[in-house]
């Protein structure tokens, strides 16, 4: 048992009203005030009230109290007043020591439950019921971990509970170290590493050049996927922006599919040349779905159209017919300039 239980458990509840404690304690307490009572009493002698005489008695205590006020000692009253604060004070002080004591006990035991509980949480975590509980769980919910499942039986046939190595204190572990570190022997000098021929040599330089090379390419690989993702992303919102992306994204990893790709990115940004000589230098057996294709003999179509324009004869501009109260308007629907429900659509 602890100091503060044994002290909790010596000290009582204080079950007294305080102010009665402070009346008691200055009745007993301040001899002034037991002198100045005995001097009410006795203070005069020859008027002394016997308990029988009735006519005189009031009168007889106003003869005997009227000395005592006229005679009273202000610092013996002050000194009670004192004392009675002082043992009320005592009185709050006891109190206040017991909730205290109470209050400690009373996290303690909740300590020692919590405690109690973790105790017994563990336990049951590191029974074997438990554990093949949680194996089936597990394997339920992943079926690729099945293969792993005679493994995972095998280990529930373990004991549930390993001992730890006791932990020695830092006085009993000092001056076994040291003993320990007096009697470790000299470290030895280290055989010579093995020559390699030339041979080996070359044989390691190809291999950490393939692995590097090797490490590029999935760095190329994931800043090209990188590329395409923020490219789709801006494929409505902005053409431009998209085939920029796209093009950042072949040139990190120049694959066909990329190429076809970045050439249909440009075309939406407004370019015709470009996409055009792409498509014309994909290999032959690169795959191209069936709108795909319509969408690449378009472009190139185009593109070919854009390089032999018909000649046109000149034509006289018209004369200037005004039209008053009119207005011309001009509706264009064009990507990338213009964005409406009719451009997306075609």
């Amino acid at each position: 048992m602890t100091d503060t239980q044994t002290l909790a458990h010596a000290l009582p509840a204080p079950s007294f009203p305080a102010p009665a404690l402070a009346t008691a304690s200055a009745l007993a307490l301040s001899p002034a005030l037991g002198q100045e009572s005995g001097v009410m009493q006795g203070g005069n002698d020859g008027a002394r009230i016997s308990p029988g005489d009735d006519d005189h008695s009031d009168a007889a205590a106003d003869a005997a109290a009227a000395p005592c006020v006229n005679r009273g000692d202000s610092a013996a009253l002050l000194a009670a007043d004192l004392a009675a604060h002082a043992a009320e004070a005592a009185a709050w002080r006891a109190a206040a020591q017991h909730a205290r004591l109470a209050a400690a006990q009373q996290a303690e035991r909740h300590e020692r439950a919590l405690a109690s509980y973790e105790t017994r949480v563990a336990a049951l975590e590191d029974s074997p019921a438990y554990r093949l509980g949680d194996a089936l769980l597990q394997r339920w919910r992943k079926p690729q971990r099945w293969l792993g499942m005679p493994a995972a039986l095998l280990a529930l046939r373990r004991p549930a509970t390993r001992l730890a190595p006791a932990i020695p204190t830092l006085t009993d572990a000092a001056p076994a170290h040291d003993a320990a570190l007096e009697q470790v022997p000299p470290l030895a000098a280290l055989p010579p590493l093995p020559r390699l021929s030339p041979t080996a040599l070359s044989r390691a330089e190809a291999q950490a050049a393939r692995k590097a090379a090797q490490h590029e390419r999935r760095a190329q690989i994931a800043r090209a996927d990188a590329h395409a993702a923020r490219a789709r992303a801006l494929r409505q919102s902005d053409p431009v922006a998209a085939a920029q992306a796209a093009q950042e994204a072949h040139a990190a990893d120049p694959q066909p599919w990329r190429a076809k790709w970045l050439a249909f990115r440009l075309y939406d940004a407004g370019e015709l040349t470009r996409p055009a000589a792409l498509l014309a230098g994909l290999p032959a057996d690169t795959a191209l779905s069936g709108s795909e294709s319509s969408r690449a003999q378009q472009i190139q179509a185009l593109a070919a159209m854009a390089q032999a324009l018909p000649d046109l004869p000149p034509m006289a501009a018209p004369a200037y017919d005004p039209r008053p109260q009119s207005l011309l308007y001009c509706a264009a629907s064009a990507l990338p300039w213009h964005t409406s429900g009719y451009t997306t659509r075609t």
